[in-house]
C-alpha cells in the first residue's frame, strides 16, 4: 500500500529529527507493562536513543522477544535459541 508506505517513512524522518526510533518488539504472549519497560530500557540502552515501541504478538517465538529497527534485529526469542543450538549440533 503506496499511501501505509509514505506515512511510515514520514514517522521515520520525524522521529529521527526527535532523536528517537521505532522499534518493533514481537512477543510471544501479553506481558506486564513492567516487563515491556524493561524491555525498552534494555534496547533503548543498546542502540543509544530513546525508542517508540510497536508491540506485536506472535506466539510462534515461544517466549522472550525480538526487537527490530530499520537496521538492527534483535533476537532473544526461545524459538531463536533453538534454531542457533540446532545449527551448533549440527556442525
Amino acid at each position: 500500500n503506496y499511501a501505509a508506505t509514505i506515512v511510515d517513512e514520514l514517522e521515520q524522518i520525524i522521529l529521527f529529527n526527535q532523536g528517537k526510533e521505532k522499534v518493533t518488539v514481537i512477543l510471544a504472549r501479553e506481558e506486564k507493562p513492567e516487563t515491556i519497560k524493561k524491555i525498552e530500557k534494555k534496547i533503548s540502552e543498546i542502540i543509544k536513543k530513546e525508542i517508540v515501541t510497536e508491540i506485536v504478538l506472535d506466539p510462534s517465538i515461544i517466549g522472550g522477544f525480538i526487537a527490530k529497527t530499520e537496521s538492527l534485529t534483535i533476537n532473544g526469542s526461545i524459538k531463536g535459541n533453538l534454531i542457533r543450538l540446532k545449527k551448533l549440533i549440527e556442525e
